[in-house]
């Protein structure tokens, strides 16, 4: 009789350890895992707001005027340098938006 009951709470014990350990390692596991969900999602908002702000500032910076009607002017804008730059520091800015995505992914997954 005696045995048994000391027995049962030393497989309690045992049990509570090793359910203890498991449990730590598991919450241990996920905090990791989530802290670098976030970051990852983090780095996607960051990233993604920079190219925003980049592109309003280039569609900002274009004034949109009439033609002076002058010579090659008669066919193109005023504004047709201005234009153009932002054509393509904005093909640039996209490059380097989905070069950054891209890393982001492959540091995540």
């Amino acid at each position: 009789m005696a045995i048994q009951l000391l027995g049962i709470p030393f497989l309690a014990g045992i049990f509570g350890s090793v359910i203890l350990g498991l449990i730590s390692f598991l919450a241990q596991f996920m905090t990791k895992r989530i802290a670098i969900a976030i970051a990852g999602i983090a780095a996607v908002v960051t990233v993604t707001g920079a190219f925003v702000g980049a592109i309003s500032a280039l569609v900002a910076t274009i004034q949109f005027s009439f033609p002076d009607y002058e010579y090659a002017f008669l066919f193109l804008p005023s504004n047709f340098q201005a234009c153009f730059g932002a054509i393509v520091a904005a093909k640039v800015l996209r490059w380097a938006y989905d070069w950054n995505i891209k890393i982001i992914q492959w540091k995540l997954f």
